[in-house]
């Protein structure tokens, strides 16, 4: 049975940030590397600036979109984002921990939105990150009766 609620507060992911950069400079790497030789090295610059602007501003908004803290109680797992009021999910659909690395929870609300929700270690101290894992999946075992 989940005890009190427990609210954790996640730090931005510095690991995150790192592979989003790496997967922007990728994908303009291999626009690139396919513009230049057919369109030539004017269009091909234009092509790459589109990309790495619209990719980095769809990094952004998800950086911006994580919530910086979240409670779990025995009925529902609430996030407080960087930008909007608080939302309570009262279900989770499904839960993934990979070897202490990272963790994904997809939540529904009670209205029917959906979201998945994207923790690295970096976020929270080890413990933390064990305890929330243990908590999540009582949760789930709660909602999935």
């Amino acid at each position: 049975m989940l005890q009190t609620p427990l609210r954790f507060k996640l730090k931005p992911s510095a690991v995150l940030r790192w592979l989003s950069l790496a997967f922007v400079l990728s994908c303009a790497y291999a626009v690139w590397h396919v513009a230049a030789p057919r369109l030539g090295l004017s269009y091909a610059l234009c092509a790459v600036l589109a990309v790495v602007l619209t990719l980095s501003y769809l990094a952004y908004r998800a950086d911006v979109e994580q919530p910086v803290q979240l409670e779990i109680s025995a009925q529902s797992i609430t996030l407080w984002p960087r930008t909007a009021p608080p939302i309570d999910y009262s279900h989770i659909s499904n839960i993934a921990h990979w070897s202490g690395l990272m963790l994904s929870i997809t939540l529904r609300a009670n209205d029917g939105r959906r979201r998945t929700l994207l923790i690295l270690a970096d976020a929270l101290p080890a413990h933390m990150l064990r305890e929330l894992v243990v908590r999540c999946r009582q949760l789930a075992r709660k909602c999935n009766r």
